[in-house]
């Protein structure tokens, strides 16, 4: 798991919040 992922993931959650 790249470090890019990780923050892909949380930000991904934000957007679609």
């Amino acid at each position: 798991m790249e470090p890019l992922v990780l923050l892909t993931q949380p930000m991904m959650q934000t957007m679609s919040s």
